[in-house]
């Protein structure tokens, strides 16, 4: 990895980073989250954000209600058995 400093007038808020392409796990798998085995990978996952309490309530409260696949769901990309994301979706019906 390499760290890659923005110029001194440069008006970009973000910094750069350049990743080799042999140090990238192209692999991943995105699963859906299975119940209270998941919630300690999500509450790592969350514990920084300024959200994460809402984030982990929510996922708390869809590992208790075991709800429908369907309807609504918590999908958990991760690999190497790390999970790194975390996609909470709700479908809702506009009458």
């Amino acid at each position: 990895m390499q760290h890659v400093t923005p110029r001194v007038h440069s008006t970009l808020p973000q910094e750069l980073y350049v990743y080799a392409a042999a140090g990238l796990h192209l692999r991943f798998n995105v699963r859906l989250c299975v119940g209270e085995a998941d919630m300690p990978g999500i509450r790592q996952l969350v514990q920084s954000l300024s959200l994460g309490d809402v984030l982990l309530t929510d996922a708390q409260q869809y590992v208790n209600a075991r709800r429908d696949d369907v309807r609504d769901t918590i999908s958990l990309p991760s690999c190497c058995n790390v999970v790194f994301g975390f996609v909470s979706l709700r479908v809702t019906k506009v009458l």
